[in-house]
């Protein structure tokens, strides 16, 4: 038989264990934590897009997105958190895994885009890092086009 004693603490452990729970990663709908490194980038569709993810500076410091550019697109990212107790800063690579644009400013959200980079038909990657603290982030990316057509004013060239 059990003891009154020992029964007290298999229910406080039980009770503890419903409020400290393991929480699931559901970083862009991934089902969990998204990739740590560009071999492990999350794969996410080339399409304009809001995503939610979680980051922390002591065990979850980065989120790797990969994205497989359609032809003739460029894309803009932004990163909204609470910036008043968190910094997190965003990076654009392209697929040679070179630097495009960063945003790391330390009082507000941050975004990027590739500009006059030529990123369509590539592959490119976004990082989402924990500089300091932990929380929730949404993450926008909008894709847009890119006329790639050489232009010719008056037929000049």
């Amino acid at each position: 038989m059990v003891s009154k004693a020992k029964a007290a603490i298999i229910i406080s452990f039980f009770i503890l264990h419903l409020f400290t729970g393991v929480v699931q990663a559901n970083d862009a709908g991934s089902g969990g934590d998204a990739g740590g490194s560009f071999s492990t980038a999350t794969n996410i569709a080339a399409t304009s897009s809001t995503y939610y993810g979680n980051l922390s500076s002591t065990n979850d410091t980065d989120d790797f997105y990969s994205i497989n550019m359609s032809n003739d697109t460029g894309i803009y990212v932004e990163l909204n958190f609470d910036n008043s107790n968190n910094d997190f800063d965003l990076y654009l690579y392209s697929s040679s895994q070179g630097t495009i644009d960063s945003s790391y400013s330390w009082n507000s959200n941050e975004s990027i885009s590739s500009g006059n980079t030529s990123v369509g038909g590539t592959t490119v990657y976004l990082r989402a890092e924990a500089y300091s603290g932990a929380g929730n982030y949404t993450m926008i990316v909008s894709i847009f086009s890119v006329n790639s057509a050489t232009q010719n004013d008056a037929n000049t060239g």
